[in-house]
């Protein structure tokens, strides 16, 4: 009697997703001896096209996890800002109910009907063990409340997430794929990045105004200068995982450009500081061009010198308007020295 071998899911009908395959029962747990078999097997054992037809079972949750690391723009996750508030709400309701409970005792133990060896002033000689207890009570519920109180102000005075960062989550999650076989993260799990409102990013990106500028450029997307600011593969751990598999291809499979922002921040710093040098001796020729006998044009010229290096200063760094104003008074100073000189001469 011949024995026919049973056909796999992948032979019979290919390989679908669990939560849309049409299966009966609950999938098997691989025994023990199988599993050590398979952790001896060579790693990767499938190739391109098996990632293409299923990333759910490819890449998943092991490779997205190792995405998001890479680089800190792609962590982002839920604040839960109206679960937080309500979540306090409901502390503050258990707190003004215990309080209350500690007056209504207050207000029992000092009628006249309680014998008068009862000394509602002290803590120690206070014969009611009760109200004690219900003190030490009120002092882990505040205290509780106060930490949550402070790590909820904490979370909510992050910075919210850039719509670019956003937007590349939801490219590598696949977000406008129609087809559930091709994401690799579950749609529901994945439908967090949607709350754009309720983003943040866990470790913050700290850009100044002309880096941003820099990134939306097409300077930066310039095949030569790409390549510069990019970071190469053997500086991203796990890159073969998460590299993804050819340009053009939507979901988790899209490639990813890994920006160097050592590189970056260096050419932001040094157009700024060339910029900042040039507001230091352009003013040194101009007042030299601008006859002395016509102040008022030699402090017209001061004055959009001024008005230049604050917009400069506040806009293009990282610099509060505090700091800013600061600097613009010292180059001010700078200036009137500038004319004195010139005068003097």
């Amino acid at each position: 009697m011949s024995t026919q071998t049973p056909t796999t899911p992948t032979q019979s009908q290919g390989l679908l997703r669990p939560d849309t395959a049409d299966t009966q029962g609950s999938p098997s747990t691989p025994s023990s001896d199988s599993s050590d078999s398979l952790m001896k097997e060579s790693y990767p054992d499938y190739t391109d096209k098996d990632v293409l037809k299923a990333p759910w079972k490819y890449i998943g949750y092991r490779v997205f996890s190792k995405w998001i690391a890479s680089d800190q723009s792609f962590f982002i996750v839920r604040r839960f800002g109206a679960l937080q508030a309500r979540v306090v709400l409901s502390l503050q309701d258990e707190i003004v109910r215990m309080e209350e409970e500690l007056d209504s005792m207050d207000k029992a133990y000092s009628r006249k009907a309680v014998p008068k060896v009862v000394d509602n002033g002290s803590f120690r000689n206070d014969p009611w063990s009760e109200r004690g207890g219900h003190i030490k009570k009120i002092c882990e519920k505040l205290k509780y409340y106060n930490e949550f109180i402070n790590e909820y102000s904490q979370l909510m005075s992050r910075p919210g997430t850039r719509s670019e960062d956003i937007d590349n989550v939801r490219n590598w999650l696949g977000m406008d794929q129609l087809d559930p076989e091709k994401q690799a993260i579950n749609k529901d799990e994945a439908a967090f990045i949607n709350r754009r409102h309720d983003l943040i990013p866990v470790l913050p990106k700290k850009l100044s105004w002309f880096r941003k500028v820099l990134e939306r450029s097409l300077i930066l997307r310039i095949p030569l200068l790409r390549t510069c600011f990019e970071r190469k593969c053997k500086d991203i751990e796990d890159y073969k995982d998460i590299r993804g598999i050819k340009p053009g291809e939507t979901g988790a499979l899209k490639p990813t450009i890994w920006q160097n922002d050592k590189r970056v921040d260096y050419c932001s710093s040094s157009v700024i500081a060339v910029v900042g040098l040039g507001m230091l001796i352009a003013p040194l020729w101009i007042l030299e061009q601008i006859n002395h006998d016509r102040p008022s044009a030699r402090l017209g010229a001061i004055t959009g010198f001024i008005v230049v290096f604050f917009l400069l200063v506040a806009v293009a760094t990282t610099a509060r308007v505090f700091d800013a104003l600061a600097a613009t008074a010292a180059y001010s100073a700078v200036l009137m020295v500038f004319i004195q000189l010139g005068s003097s001469n």
